[in-house]
């Protein structure tokens, strides 16, 4: 399961694929969780940040409420965000959530 939800927070499991033309959502799947394209090399932490701030805009939240549990320097990584409508809608309906922000792309 790529997403697990412990009382008002919910843990979601991030594929990241590095030096992309662009940051976007590529997929959500069972064995790999959310597939994250990011355009950050993996430098200083530079890709860690992009993620964290790629997931605060789909997911609607602060970037400090988004915590990174595990996967500082890997290409999986589990992080910890609180539940909202968002989050909720990913969860119910991953690829009606998938389709939405396809368009939210950026570099």
């Amino acid at each position: 399961m790529w997403h697990k939800s412990i009382d008002q927070h919910v843990e979601l499991m991030i594929l990241v694929k590095l030096n992309a033309p662009k940051t976007a959502l590529i997929t959500i799947n069972d064995e790999q969780g959310l597939v994250i394209a990011l355009h950050a090399k993996p430098h200083k932490g530079a890709a860690n940040l992009e993620l964290i701030q790629f997931l605060a805009e789909i997911l609607n939240l602060p970037k400090t409420h988004i915590v990174l549990l595990r996967g500082d320097r890997s290409r999986y990584k589990k992080v910890k965000a609180p539940l909202n409508d968002r989050i909720r809608s990913l969860i119910s309906d991953p690829f009606k959530f998938l389709k939405e922000n396809l368009e939210g792309s950026r570099k």
